[in-house]
């Protein structure tokens, strides 16, 4: 008996362990399987990024074009002006269809040739973004004020006020 008992334990533990090789098998893949959602949305999010970003460099660009067109023409500012514009939209255009680790070697290399028009596009960027997150700002107080009464209804502006006086 103690022989079938031995054979019946030693079933039941390969048959424990089996079960969880099958778990631990079916855990790994779920965990694969998220990793792979998770860095297709990192993917995705970092493509809608790019392309933002892009678009606010072409805009910077066509800024900076603007205002060197304002310029004397042959001017040291006009040409500094024009050639940060032509940059800038050398740069929007090879930014569009890269992947992100491409994108960061191109600001870098960008930053490396044209220190200028780096720096400058910096300050764009960075009073673009100020005004996009006041007007952001702006959005959220007006509809805050749609939603709360700005006027005292007629109680509140015909109630009398007193003062007690606590030292008599």
């Amino acid at each position: 008996m103690t022989i079938d008992k031995a054979k019946e334990q030693s079933s039941a533990v390969e048959r424990a362990d089996d079960a969880g090789r099958e778990l631990r098998d079916k855990v790994q893949s779920e965990a694969r399987d998220l990793r792979d959602a998770a860095a297709e949305k990192v993917q995705e999010k970092g493509e809608q990024s790019r392309d933002a970003v892009a678009d606010e460099v072409g805009d910077v660009g066509r800024a900076l074009r603007s205002a060197s067109d304002e310029l004397r023409k042959g001017s040291p500012q006009e040409q500094m002006f024009a050639s940060a514009a032509d940059a800038m939209a050398d740069f929007s255009d090879s930014m569009r269809g890269r992947d992100l680790g491409q994108m960061l070697h191109e600001v870098n290399d960008f930053g490396r040739r044209n220190p200028i028009g780096f720096l400058g596009g910096a300050a764009l960027l960075g009073f673009a973004g100020m005004r996009l997150a006041k007007a952001s700002h702006r959005g959220r107080d007006t509809a805050q004020q749609d939603r709360s009464p700005t006027q005292p209804g007629p109680a509140a502006a015909s109630a009398p006020t007193e003062t007690w006086r606590t030292d008599q």
